[in-house]
């Protein structure tokens, strides 16, 4: 099975280029930017990523428009303040080529706020939905938008 990392942006030109070196991994990576001002694009460009443009409307709705417009089997969706450890990767690589029924895997986050790691207030980890099967899952909700699944869950 491959794997599309898509990284959706709107002016992330400080974060994108370290974000997308810890997603080299992947079988294919995609910038889904929403017409960024600054210099996010160019820099995707530069780095040799794919970069598409799609106006935002809400999170869901951007979610949705990105996996209409990628054709790939599964998805990781990786924000461009975060990035993906080499030990996440090797799991990653690891459920998707598995005989597992999981359409949808969540991933651990972990906060930093003010360069310190927040453990407490329920947000550690911080489980995200980010890695799907694109035809078993869709995005709902503008805001603190869901991941619904046609299918079976696991966690990473």
């Amino acid at each position: 099975m491959t794997i599309t990392v898509i990284v959706p942006t709107l002016n992330e030109e400080h974060e994108i280029l370290e974000c997308l070196e810890s997603v080299a991994w992947a079988d294919r990576r995609v910038v889904f930017d929403c017409y960024s001002t600054d210099r996010t694009v160019e820099v995707a460009r530069q780095a040799g990523v794919e970069v598409l443009q799609h106006p935002f409307e809400n999170f869901a709705q951007f979610h949705n428009a990105a996996m209409e417009q990628v054709e790939a089997e599964w998805i990781l969706f990786v924000d461009a303040d975060e990035r993906c450890t080499p030990a996440l990767a090797e799991e990653i690589r690891e459920v998707t080529a598995g005989e597992g029924e999981e359409v949808l895997w969540w991933v651990p986050r972990h906060n930093y706020i003010l360069g310190r790691l927040t453990r407490w207030a329920g947000w550690s980890p911080d489980y995200q939905a980010r890695l799907l099967l694109r035809d078993r899952t869709r995005w709902e909700r503008p805001v603190h938008e869901v991941a619904v699944a046609d299918g079976p869950e696991g966690r990473l």
